[in-house]
């Protein structure tokens, strides 16, 4: 069985995702940003933003870094941007780490009622994992990024 430890990620572990990402996660990174972006003061910026972030290790390495980037606004709304990467460690255990993203979806679900972001839809497995988790990910896509690729809406309301 694989030892899961869950702490406050650290800029090492911005570092060390981004240097060891799993190729569709890196995929949609350069469609969100741009091939040329700097991807480790991205990670620098969303970890800043978050309310609440995660560095899941397995077995001592990095699997995946998520957290949530608060939307709302003045004007009302309660409203969070769930976000994961993951390393390919990630890969090797996949059933150990959605337990671990069900069981932080009920933490993200109190803190917000409603949790909405975007998905690369050529991501097939964060597609699938976003489903697994209980998210509603739509068919229909929307132009993002500075290459206008398609990206799939999901949302789950608590």
């Amino acid at each position: 069985m694989a030892l899961i430890e869950t702490r406050w990620p650290t800029e090492q572990d911005g570092r060390d995702l981004i240097d060891r990402l799993r190729p569709d996660d890196l995929a949609e990174l350069q469609a969100t940003l741009g091939e040329d972006a700097d991807f480790h003061a991205a990670m620098r910026e969303i970890l800043q933003r978050s309310s609440h972030a995660w560095a899941i290790l397995v077995d001592g390495r990095l699997g995946m870094i998520g957290g949530l980037v608060p939307t709302s606004t003045l004007l009302g709304g309660a409203e969070a941007q769930p976000w994961m990467m993951g390393t390919t460690e990630m890969e090797r255990r996949p059933g150990a780490l959605t337990k671990v993203g069900i069981r932080y979806l009920a933490i993200m679900k109190g803190c917000y009622p409603r949790l909405a972001n975007y998905v690369d839809a050529r991501n097939a497995k964060s597609i699938r994992w976003l489903k697994r988790l209980g998210f509603t990910v739509h068919a229909r896509t929307v132009p993002m990024g500075p290459y206008g690729l398609p990206f799939h809406p999901f949302d789950m309301d608590a």
